[in-house]
């Protein structure tokens, strides 16, 4: 991720808040460093019963799994691209570079550009 400006992953939640009181309302999203954990940012958990509580732990998941999404999208992106060298057959081809294309364009879009 060297042409990124994030704080490089991996990501993990952390539900270790110094403030008793907001620690079930929330959970912070740590860089997993060898030396430090460096917060990226904290995401509401909403303690309420059902699909409200639901989707915010759903979000954090995600929120800290995307370093991750990141680095595996540009690695098939690039290996479908040396893969479009082999492939024989304009139509295959043709939907392989477009796979690519967006591919590259949400990597793009992440990068904020």
């Amino acid at each position: 991720m060297s042409d990124t400006k994030w704080t490089p992953g991996p990501w993990a939640i952390y539900h270790d808040h110094p403030n008793p009181e907001t620690a079930k309302d929330m959970a912070t999203i740590r860089h997993v460093g060898a030396l430090k954990h460096e917060d990226v940012t904290n995401v509401f958990l909403c303690d309420y019963p059902g699909k409200l509580g639901e989707r915010a732990r759903a979000n954090a998941q995600l929120i800290a799994a995307a370093p991750d999404l990141y680095e595996a999208l540009a690695h098939m992106a690039a290996m479908l691209c040396a893969a479009c060298l082999a492939i024989s057959g304009s139509e295959t081809r043709r939907l392989a570079l477009e796979a690519v294309e967006d591919a590259r364009a949400i990597l793009a879009k992440a990068r904020g550009e």
